[in-house]
């Protein structure tokens, strides 16, 4: 009888994807909060790595291998696969969108909406579009968003 301690499950997908149906006992970190989440991990600890389909997976073996974790693997297929196969997944009924998606919807809708008044009412709406614009490249160039934050916080999005 073996003593080698199970595989712990990382999904790395996005809260919306993680809610829409994972793994029961999978621990969600997204994949863009894993560096910072496995800091106090044990390196030793066998982890499999769980994506939708494979290639943020992979991504998430890597980054995890780069910081000397040593018993890293993808479950083949994600969980496209362990779906098609039958095996069940833990769904939750209800949630709310993710604060990326909101700020991207509210970006789109301020963009449009100044275009729209910038050509039929004064030309000075069109400041409000370049605003959005450089905001847009600002937070991409720091890999931040502060419009993230601002949505993570608002009360529809508990």
């Amino acid at each position: 009888m073996s003593n080698k301690p199970s595989p712990t499950l990382i999904d790395v997908r996005q809260g919306f994807e993680y809610s829409s149906g994972h793994i029961a006992g999978s621990k969600h970190v997204p994949l863009g909060q894993l560096r910072s989440a496995c800091e106090t991990w044990d390196r030793k600890q066998p982890l499999t790595m769980v994506c939708k389909s494979g290639h943020r997976a992979e991504l998430a073996k890597r980054q995890l291998e780069s910081q000397g974790f040593v018993s890293v693997t993808i479950l083949p297929g994600g969980v496209d696969r362990w779906k098609a196969s039958g095996k069940p997944l833990v769904v939750r009924p209800s949630t709310p969108w993710p604060a990326e998606r909101q700020a991207r919807l509210v970006a789109g809708l301020l963009i449009l909406l100044s275009l729209v008044l910038g050509r039929l009412v004064s030309p000075y709406f069109y400041v409000a579009t370049a605003f959005v614009g450089a905001r847009l490249l600002i937070e991409g160039r720091n890999e931040s968003c502060t419009r993230n934050s601002v949505f993570s916080k608002a009360r529809w999005s508990r």
